[in-house]
């Protein structure tokens, strides 16, 4: 049986879709549309504010679980991504022990990570070739 692994930020979480509750939000999402349409089960691993570095860490790790523990196929697993933007990066929160991701040009951050982090992005933009980042 094929199944449909979904991932993104708030557009793929539905979190526009009743923020009051964002249990029913992702259950609303656009996957549970697509999987519906194939008549396939999904799952949808979407983080509201995921940056790029976070959406593909992520979907690599169920994927991989899925495989390795769960003996799931390769060939059944459809992976369906809406990308972020590309001013969001993934950082280490030690205060919530978990991956997060910070827009550079926010102005909503209560508390934004540490200027080595922004500096750490700087370097790696350096670093990119030019098509990385188009």
């Amino acid at each position: 049986m094929k199944i449909l692994l979904a991932s993104g930020c708030s557009n793929t979480a539905g979190t526009d879709i009743d923020p009051s509750n964002l249990i029913r939000c992702a259950e609303e999402a656009w996957p549970r549309w697509v999987a519906d349409h194939y008549k396939i089960p999904y799952v949808n691993i979407a983080e509201i504010g995921a940056g790029n570095e976070q959406i593909s860490r992520s979907i690599i790790t169920t994927v991989s679980n899925l495989i390795e523990l769960d003996n799931f196929p390769a060939d059944n697993i459809i992976v369906a991504v809406c990308w972020s933007g590309f001013d969001r990066y993934e950082y280490w929160d030690s205060d919530k022990n978990k991956h997060r991701s910070y827009a550079l040009s926010s102005t909503t951050v209560v508390n934004p990570p540490p200027a080595i982090i922004k500096k750490y992005i700087e370097m790696r933009s350096l670093m990119e070739p030019e098509d990385y980042s188009n």
